[in-house]
C-alpha cells in the first residue's frame, strides 16, 4: 500500500458545501450519531475534544453524508494504479483512503507536534497490525498501526485527536539510541 503525505493544501478537492460556527454546546445537542460522527471528521478532533473549542464548524446540509464534505476528490487520478492508497493532507489535518483511485473513506488525523513533524513525500508502508504498544509509552495502545518509517517510528494509527497536530513519535535522537 503506498502512502502520500501532502505538506500543501490539495488544489484538486471538490468545492466544499456550506457551513457555519456554531458554539460547541449547541453543535452537540441533540445530534444523531452519524452527525457527531460528520463533526469529529469537519473539526479535526474526537468527541472529548469537541467540546474544548471554541467554536464548532457544522454543516448547512446534513443529508449528502461524509463523502459531501471530504476535503480530497472523490476520484483521484494519482491513486488509479494502485489497489489501495492513503493520502494525508498536513495542513488539513485530514486523511484519506482510495482504492483504484476513488475515495472510500476519509476523517481526520493528528500529525507529528512542532519539532516531530510528520515528513511529506512519498511512503510504502513496511507492515501493519490490529494493534500495537507505542515505544515512547506502553501505557498508549495503538489500534489499527500501519508503519511507514520504522527507523523513526512513524506510523499512522488510531489514537486521540486533539484538533491540533499532536502526535508524538519515537526519534532515536530523542531516545538517545
Amino acid at each position: 500500500m503506498v502512502f502520500a503525505v501532502a505538506a500543501d493544501a490539495l488544489a484538486t478537492a471538490p468545492s466544499p458545501a456550506p457551513y457555519h460556527l456554531v458554539p460547541p454546546a449547541k453543535a452537540l445537542r441533540g445530534r444523531s450519531k452519524g452527525e457527531l460522527a460528520l463533526l469529529e471528521r469537519l473539526n479535526r478532533a474526537d468527541l472529548r475534544h469537541l467540546p474544548r473549542l471554541k467554536a464548532v464548524v457544522v454543516p448547512d446540509d446534513w443529508r449528502d453524508g461524509a463523502a459531501a464534505h471530504a476535503p480530497f476528490p472523490l476520484v483521484w487520478s494519482w491513486a488509479v494504479r494502485y489497489p489501495k492508497a492513503i493520502a494525508v493532507s498536513l495542513p488539513g489535518q485530514a486523511f484519506a483512503a482510495y482504492e483504484h483511485g476513488v475515495l472510500v473513506r476519509w476523517g481526520p488525523i493528528s500529525s507529528g507536534r512542532r519539532g516531530a513533524e510528520t515528513p511529506s513525500g512519498l511512503h510504502w508502508l513496511n507492515f501493519r497490525s490490529k494493534g500495537r504498544r507505542s515505544t515512547v509509552d506502553e501505557d498508549w495502545f495503538m489500534p489499527w498501526y500501519f508503519n511507514f518509517q520504522n527507523e523513526r517510528g512513524l506510523s499512522f494509527h488510531e489514537y486521540a485527536l486533539p484538533g491540533r497536530p499532536a502526535s508524538q513519535p519515537r526519534l532515536r535522537e530523542t531516545l538517545g539510541a
